[in-house]
C-alpha cells in the first residue's frame, strides 16, 4: 500500500472507530451526535458534552487564525479561479481541464506541517469552487478528482491529516454560483459566463428546473458530512443576491441540515444570507465595506473572520511563486484582525502540481516563530485593559 492510499484508509479507519461514519451512527438524515468529541476540540470536553455547537464557537474564536487553499482545475491555466468566467470557455471545453489534473505534488501532510508551524488552528479548503470541480469522489457528478488522472480524493487526505494533527478541517462551498450545473441559477450577474450565444449545455425554458440545483447542493453537503468523520465549518461563497432568493435557494434549510448531521459544524456564508450563520467571514474589501454591519454583529457576539491573500490573489496566477506580502504585511494582517477580534483566513494558492509556493511557506513559518515568542497582536480591547494594568502598577500607558 502506498503512502497516499494508507492516507485515504486512515481517514476512514479513524472516522470508523470514533463513530463518526454512517454505519456508526450518523444518518443522512443526522439524528445522532458523534460518540466521540473531535480532536480539534480538545480542551472544550466540558461543554461539548453539554453543548457541541457553543463548544465549536468558543473554539472558533479564541482560534484567531487559519490557512485558507484555493485550488482546483483552474490552477493549471494559471490565471486565477475566475478564468472560466472571465475568458468565458465552453462548459465542454473547460471540462477538458479534467483530464490532464494530477496534482502529485498535493501534500496533505506537509500542509497540515506548515499550518502547525505558523500557528495556525484550521484549514479551509475549496471543496468545490464555482466551475463545479469537485475535490472529493461525489457522487453526484464525474468532474471530480478521482475521476482524473489523480484518482485521489484530496477531501478526504487533507481532513484525515487534520483530525490526527488536532487542526480543524473547514469545506469552503461554492453556493448560488455554478457555472456548470444545468440547472444552476441563470439571473444573477455572475451565475454563469456571458456566453455569446448561450451555452446549449444549460437547460431552458421547460426544461430548466433549479429545484434540482439545490437538491444537488443538499446531496453534496451530506456527503462530505458523513463521508470524512468531523468537519469545523461549511464555508458557504455565496453571491448578496442569494439573500433575496432564499424562497428558491431555502438557505436555512440548508443550514439545518448541517447542524443535525454535525451538531458541531459552523456554517458561514461570507457576511450572511440568512442572519442566522454561526459567523461572518467576509473578503477584506467586502469587511470595509460592509464595516458597520460587521462590527454590530460582533458586538452583538457573532464571530467574525476576514478573509486575506498572502500573494495578492486567490487562485494560482503565473508570477506569484516570486512574491508575496511578506513578514511585514502578514503581521498587519494579523494586527488588523485583531482590532475587530476577528480571526485572520490566509490564503495560499497552491502551484498546479498542488505544491505550496516556497516563499510562502517561509513566511508562515517565520510569522508562526514570531506568534510563538511574542503571542499575537492584542485586540483593542486587551490593548485598552493593559492600559489600565499599566496605571494600577504605575507603569507608563
Amino acid at each position: 500500500m502506498n503512502r497516499r492510499d494508507f492516507i485515504k484508509c486512515s481517514a476512514f479507519g479513524a472516522a470508523g472507530t470514533l463513530g463518526l461514519l454512517p454505519r456508526s451512527g450518523w444518518s443522512a438524515e443526522g439524528d445522532s451526535v458523534p460518540a466521540a468529541m473531535p480532536t480539534y476540540l480538545k480542551g472544550y470536553e466540558a461543554l461539548y458534552a453539554q453543548d457541541p455547537r457553543k463548544a465549536a464557537v468558543q473554539w472558533f474564536m479564541a482560534a484567531k487564525y487559519g490557512l485558507f487553499m484555493h485550488y482546483g482545475v483552474y490552477s493549471q491555466l494559471a490565471d486565477g479561479e475566475w478564468v472560466q468566467f472571465r475568458k468565458q470557455i465552453r462548459v465542454k471545453e473547460y471540462e477538458k481541464l479534467k483530464d490532464t489534473f494530477n496534482p502529485v505534488k498535493f501534500d496533505a501532510d506537509a500542509i497540515t506541517e506548515v499550518a502547525l508551524a505558523a500557528g495556525m488552528k484550521y484549514i479551509t479548503l475549496t471543496t468545490r469552487h464555482h466551475d463545479s470541480f469537485c475535490l472529493w469522489d461525489t457522487k453526484q457528478t464525474d468532474f471530480k478528482s478521482t475521476n482524473s488522472p489523480a484518482k485521489r480524493d484530496l477531501v478526504a487526505e487533507l481532513t484525515a491529516q487534520c483530525q490526527r494533527k488536532g487542526l480543524g478541517m473547514c469545506y469552503y462551498y461554492s453556493y448560488g454560483r455554478d457555472w456548470r450545473h444545468q440547472d444552476s441559477v441563470f439571473d444573477l450577474k455572475v451565475a454563469r459566463p456571458a456566453y455569446n450565444p448561450p451555452d446549449p449545455w444549460y437547460h431552458t425554458g421547460a426544461d430548466y428546473d433549479m429545484s434540482r440545483y439545490v437538491a444537488y447542493v443538499n446531496a453534496q453537503i451530506t456527503e462530505l458530512l458523513t463521508a470524512y468523520g468531523p468537519v469545523a465549518a461549511i464555508w458557504f461563497d455565496a453571491p448578496p443576491e442569494a439573500a433575496a432568493h432564499q424562497d428558491i435557494f431555502k438557505p436555512q434549510e440548508t443550514y439545518d441540515l448541517i447542524h443535525r448531521l454535525q451538531p458541531q459544524c459552523l456554517v458561514s456564508a461570507k457576511w450572511g444570507i440568512t442572519g442566522t450563520e454561526d459567523f461572518n467571514a467576509p473578503e477584506h474589501g467586502q469587511f470595509l465595506t460592509n464595516k458597520a454591519a460587521m462590527v454590530a454583529a460582533r458586538k452583538r457576539g457573532v464571530p467574525l473572520e476576514i478573509c486575506e491573500t498572502l500573494s495578492g490573489g486567490w487562485g494560482y496566477k503565473k508570477g506569484m511563486e516570486t512574491k508575496n506580502k511578506g513578514l511585514k504585511g502578514l503581521r498587519e494582517m494579523l494586527a488588523f484582525s485583531a482590532q475587530f477580534e476577528a480571526n485572520l483566513l490566509l490564503n495560499l494558492a497552491p502551484l498546479p502540481d498542488g505544491s505550496l509556493i516556497p516563499i510562502d511557506v517561509e513566511v508562515l513559518k517565520q510569522m508562526g516563530e514570531e506568534l510563538k515568542a511574542k503571542g499575537f497582536p492584542l485586540t483593542l480591547l486587551e490593548q485598552h485593559r493593559a492600559r489600565i494594568a499599566g496605571k494600577i502598577l504605575g507603569q507608563p500607558s
